[in-house]
């Protein structure tokens, strides 16, 4: 059975929800599904990272500029193209496409919809994103389904009160990195070569990821290890407040910021461990390409860390927002070098047993047969797996 797919998004980077798309998206071509990117942003920019992302992969994908905002005109446009180039499911991955299509009713749809909530940052009260993420959970009972990607967002509102609309389907990786032939930016190869061992963070540079945290327990956890280094990756609105703590604490030259990097996993496969501080999650990406990497991994108690890391077999677990927590573990991992290389190699298995692309790809593939055809062909899709 064909498919034609319209994943919808509207990115702000190249970080978890967007590779998660990427890898999707490629399982889907090589199962014979129709998928197509549709890549909304304003007019001013001339191409997104995960346009280029998408390009170098030979992915389908189709830029979609438009002006910001709730733009229904527009939307109505997306609509109509959608329904001129046959398209049988709409899968949206953010709050914007959320908005956009499920202000129209399956009525005038018509094309079953489905939203993927890749997580939710829990803005501060009446924020401008805490207003999104109220419009957008009042738009998820207009979905025909709601997948989320770890079991703790099923009882989140109003989901708990729709389960016969949500599936749980776990963000999956296309393991095949090669990185032994990789090189850095000489920026970070230099700062490499400058440090005895580096810990490191990848990931938007934003107040949910608790990378002040992190910079706090680093601070601490500097005296006890000879020339120990600090690498954040991503970019993001925090990064004034990071490079203040970063001045305040006496850590110049010791933490590199140095923004967004394409090819993450050539990074972190050099680390010695990656910390994850997050104050809310999904099912990171990062973390699955780490322990797919073998590098030791800290990560804090929320969203799907702690089922994917088995709450604890798998790698470290610690309290969000607990700078001392933080501190300990990494001072805990680092002084053992033989049980860290241990769980990370146990990871490493687990990752690759248990969180591929392909199997998420099959699994979107049965919600989205069930949809197309109806509640019995989706039973019939589930008894074939």
């Amino acid at each position: 059975m064909t498919i034609k797919v319209l994943h919808l998004i509207d990115s702000g980077g190249l970080y978890g929800a967007e590779m998660v798309l990427l890898n999707l998206v490629e399982e889907q071509v090589k199962a014979g599904v129709k998928p197509l990117i549709l890549s909304a942003g304003t007019p001013d920019i001339d191409e997104k990272p995960l346009e280029k992302a998408a390009r170098e992969r030979g992915l389908p994908v189709k830029k979609w500029r438009m002006k910001a905002g709730l733009n229904l005109p527009e939307a109505w446009k997306i609509l109509k193209f959608a329904k001129r180039e046959g398209v049988q499911i709409l899968h949206s991955h953010g709050y914007k496409f959320n908005l956009l299509m499920g202000v129209w009713p399956k009525s005038i749809r018509k094309i079953p919809l489905i939203a993927t909530l890749h997580g939710y940052v829990n803005a501060p009260r009446y924020s401008k994103m805490w207003f999104y993420e109220l419009f957008d959970k009042a738009m998820l009972v207009r979905m025909e389904k709601v997948v989320v990607v770890n079991p703790a967002m099923q009882a989140l509102s109003p989901l708990h009160k729709m389960p016969a609309k949500v599936e749980l389907i776990e963000n999956g990786i296309t393991i095949q990195f090669d990185v032994s032939q990789s090189t850095l930016d000489p920026e970070v190869e230099g700062f490499f070569k400058q440090h005895n061992l580096v810990i490191g963070a990848v990931g938007r540079l934003s107040k949910e990821k608790g990378l002040n945290f992190l910079i706090e327990a680093f601070a601490n956890l500097r005296p006890h290890f000879e020339n120990i280094g600090l690498l954040i990756l991503g970019e993001g609105r925090e990064r004034a407040n990071l490079e203040n703590d970063i001045a305040r604490l006496g850590l110049q030259g010791a933490v590199l910021l140095p923004g967004y990097r394409e090819n993450p996993a050539s990074y972190i496969s050099r680390l010695r461990c990656l910390a994850m501080p997050s104050l809310t999650e999904g099912l990171p990406i990062t973390l699955l390409e780490a322990m797919s990497l073998n590098v030791p991994v800290i990560g804090s108690r929320v969203g799907g860390i702690p089922e994917v890391l088995e709450y604890g077999q798998y790698g470290w677990l610690v309290e969000p927002g607990n700078s001392t927590d933080l501190f300990e573990t990494l001072f805990k991992v680092l002084n053992d070098v033989p049980q860290a290389t241990c769980k990370a190699k146990q990871a490493a298995i687990h990752v690759r047993q248990n969180y591929t692309s392909v199997a998420m790809s099959e699994a979107y593939k049965r919600v989205y047969i069930g949809l197309i055809a109806g509640p019995a062909s989706y039973d019939e899709a589930n008894l074939i797996e």
